[in-house]
C-alpha cells in the first residue's frame, strides 16, 4: 500500500466512530492475538468478530498496528510508533 493510499484510509477511517474505537480497544489490549483481541473488542463493542478483525488488519496494512498473520499467528498485537501518534491524536480529539 501506497504512502498516498494509506492517508486516504487514514482520513476516511478517522472519521468513522467505529475504527476509533477499535483502536482504544488494541492500546487496551495490546498483549493479546489478533484474534483473541477481535474476540473481546468485539463483545465490548456488540459488533460481529469479523468487522473488528476486518478493521484490525486495516491498521496492519496502514501500520498501525503489528500482530500475527497466517505465517506467524501467535505474535501479539502491539500499537507501532505512528499507532501510537494517531492513538494520541485521536485521544486528543485533535481530528477535525
Amino acid at each position: 500500500m501506497n504512502t498516498k493510499s494509506t492517508n486516504k484510509l487514514l482520513l476516511r477511517f478517522f472519521k468513522s466512530q467505529r475504527f476509533v474505537e477499535i483502536l482504544r480497544f488494541a492500546a487496551f489490549y495490546r498483549d493479546l492475538t489478533l484474534s483473541s483481541a477481535a474476540k473481546r473488542i468485539a463483545t465490548a463493542l456488540k459488533m460481529s468478530e469479523s468487522t473488528v478483525k476486518w478493521h484490525l488488519r486495516k491498521m496492519r496494512e496502514m501500520k498501525l498496528i503489528t500482530c500475527g498473520d497466517k505465517n506467524n499467528p501467535y505474535k501479539p498485537l502491539r500499537l507501532t510508533e505512528l499507532g501510537w501518534e494517531v492513538f494520541s491524536m485521536v485521544e486528543g480529539d485533535t481530528i477535525d
